[in-house]
């Protein structure tokens, strides 16, 4: 390391790697500029940045995942649940109901109709009544 370079915590760099940040948040991390941080981290792994980053990302990945796993298998219900909907793809019966926004108005208007109907057979029993029976008031 020369005089003048920031002292950059490798194990730090992994895990910030595993954990998903990107270049730049970890180039803050240290206060160092990213460029800087990609060529150190070059010298130090001997292989390109994106390699580097693969290789930590994957890790963190696979941990991630096999934390998961885990937590369902020890009885999780929501991780089995939730493990259940992404890798099996597995979804819960959903309920579709087909309501109009004016539903509501609807059923209004076709209560009105329905008693519109009704008064009208009442009227016509009540019409055929007076023919049958004319002399009855």
């Amino acid at each position: 390391m020369a005089h003048n370079e920031k002292f950059i915590d490798w194990k730090e760099f992994e895990y910030s790697l595993e954990s998903g940040m990107n270049q730049i948040q970890i180039a803050a991390l240290f206060a160092i500029d990213r460029d800087t941080l990609r060529d150190r981290a070059v010298e130090k792994y001997g292989m390109p940045y994106s390699a580097i980053s693969a290789q930590f990302e994957t890790k963190g990945l696979r941990n991630l995942h096999k934390s998961q796993y885990m937590r369902a298998l020890d009885g999780s219900d929501k991780m089995l649940i939730w493990l259940g909907k992404i890798r099996l793809g597995q979804v819960e019966n959903a309920t579709i109901t087909h309501v109009a926004p004016n539903q509501n108005d609807i059923d209004q208007t076709h209560q009105m109709i329905a008693l519109q109907h009704e008064i009208n057979l009442l009227k016509e029993q009540n019409e055929q009544l007076k023919r049958e029976n004319p002399y009855e008031k």
